[in-house]
């Protein structure tokens, strides 16, 4: 079974980590996350993992076991955001010590590239190693970064994952 964490939750729906908007869950506001920096969004991938029947479960952050997933979905990948200045401090400090992996799971086809390695020249700034990140996108050519990316075809959105 896969442990993801987040930050807060809402009754029991895990609430976008980095998110500063606020919202109730299942709102036309729950639905304004993207429109609003640091445009971290609810993890539709949680949707995804139901529908094909994979055990996972998500816990508060400051109780999950070593080796859980701290995920961050994004509906727009902003270059100015000092990620690891926005990601709470308890959660950079387990980073740093390879009690965490991150994962941003970005769905737009931007240049996976460039953004993966902004974001690796982040975490070797903030002393988190590269290893512990996992980076999902949905452009073709993420099929040839590092083995730490993975390619989402638009099927995922109608109940099929597929891992490349």
């Amino acid at each position: 079974m896969v442990t993801f964490c987040a930050d807060k939750f809402k009754g029991n729906v895990p609430f976008p980590n980095c998110a500063v908007w606020d919202a109730q869950p299942f709102t036309t506001q729950w639905r304004q996350f993207s429109i609003n920096s640091p445009f971290s969004e609810p993890v539709h991938f949680y949707e995804y993992l139901k529908q094909e029947g994979i055990d996972y479960s998500v816990v508060d952050t400051s109780d999950a076991p070593n080796g859980s997933i701290y995920p961050i979905s994004l509906s727009f990948f902003d270059f100015t955001i000092e990620w690891f200045d926005v990601i709470p401090k308890n959660v950079v400090k387990r980073l740093a010590d390879n009690q965490l992996k991150i994962w941003f799971f970005y769905s737009e086809g931007d240049n996976p590239f460039r953004i993966k390695k902004h974001i690796e020249k982040q975490m070797v700034t903030a002393g988190i190693s590269p290893e512990n990140l996992h980076f999902t996108t949905a452009n073709t050519k993420s099929t040839i970064l590092h083995s730490s990316a993975t390619y989402v075809t638009m099927s995922c959105y109608t109940g099929s994952v597929m891992k490349v």
